[in-house]
């Protein structure tokens, strides 16, 4: 059989009032019926105005158990709340990942940071992520990245690798001397330093003046 607890709140205001509408009929009934059986041969009782305001309470406090009793059926009603945005507080990542860059070797990072150095070609660039306070980052990409300025703000995605030089070709996917004029002083410079790996630069703000 269907639950009740689809029912809507008239249906079961309608159904107390019935419930309450028969109580009342029978009880006038049984007054009837007491004041025929206890008056003489002849006589007829009257409901008093006493006895309809006694029945007009139990009315009340039936209808009143009725909707007690619908209620604990439906159980206790719930609201969902839309869950309020967090946010994380903190300097951000790029400030942490230039102060300890080894510390993501092997994963996958998005750094803003300034570009310092730059060297860009046809088919690649290299440069270096600063922050402004002496600290900085190689970073190599293998595909062109387009006109890329010193003082230029970038967002760079990328793998952290460590530069060397007996395996530079096949971490970074491109040779030093397509980089570079010098390529073997570059990499005397830079080795063992760690390193973005970039598969995406994206200028944020172009210095100014540029």
């Amino acid at each position: 059989m269907p639950s009740g607890t689809g029912r809507p709140q008239g249906d079961r205001a309608a159904r107390a009032r019935r419930t309450g509408g028969a109580v009342v009929l029978a009880a006038l009934g049984a007054v009837g019926l007491a004041a025929c059986g206890d008056s003489p041969e002849g006589e007829v009782s009257t409901v008093t105005l006493e006895d309809l305001r006694e029945l007009e309470d139990d009315v009340a406090a039936l209808e009143e158990r009725v909707a007690v009793l619908e209620g604990a059926q439906l159980g206790p009603a719930t609201t969902t709340s839309p869950a309020a945005p967090s946010s994380e507080a903190g300097d951000g990542p790029d400030t942490t990942f230039l102060s300890d860059p080894s510390g993501s070797l092997g994963e996958e990072v998005t750094v803003t940071a300034t570009i310092r150095s730059a060297t860009v070609s046809d088919i690649g660039s290299v440069f270096r992520l600063a922050d402004g306070t002496g600290r900085s980052v190689p970073v190599v990409s293998a595909t062109p990245t387009g006109a890329l300025a010193d003082g230029d703000v970038v967002e760079v995605s990328g793998t952290v690798l460590r530069i060397e030089e007996s395996t530079f070709e096949q971490d970074f996917g491109i040779a030093p001397d397509e980089l570079v004029e010098e390529p073997d002083r570059w990499l005397r410079e830079n080795e063992g330093d760690v390193a973005i790996s970039a598969d995406r630069v994206a200028i944020v703000q172009e210095e100014q003046g540029s």
